[in-house]
């Protein structure tokens, strides 16, 4: 997979914090944390790094688990975090054997 791809459909938060002089941005859902001297330095070193794991994972053929592990879901379009976009709830189909369609709970139609 090209790395330009990987990047475009993977939508993480970004947590920035400033210790002393130096500056963090971090990814809780996948664990990586990027340093630099300003905000944007950190912010780019952490897109860096996510990069770059989510490039040896798909490598690996490992990207999808890795990832579904991590709290994103497929929506399609992209691999989204659940703490960026929340995941609606299922839409529940109920089927009955001998006349068929019973219901539908539709919860996030």
């Amino acid at each position: 997979m090209d790395e330009g791809l990987i990047d475009d459909r993977v939508v993480y938060q970004i947590e920035e914090s400033r210790s002393d002089n130096t500056c963090e941005a971090f990814c809780s859902e996948l664990d990586i944390i990027g340093f630099g001297d300003t905000q944007e330095e950190a912010r780019e070193a952490l897109r860096g790094q996510v990069s770059s794991y989510l490039q040896d994972c798909a490598d690996l053929g490992i990207l999808d688990e890795v990832l579904i592990e991590a709290g994103f879901y497929d929506n399609g379009e992209s691999w989204t975090s659940n703490l960026v976009v929340p995941v609606g709830d299922p839409k529940i189909t109920i089927f009955d054997s001998e006349t068929g369609l019973i219901g539908g709970l539709g919860f996030d139609e």
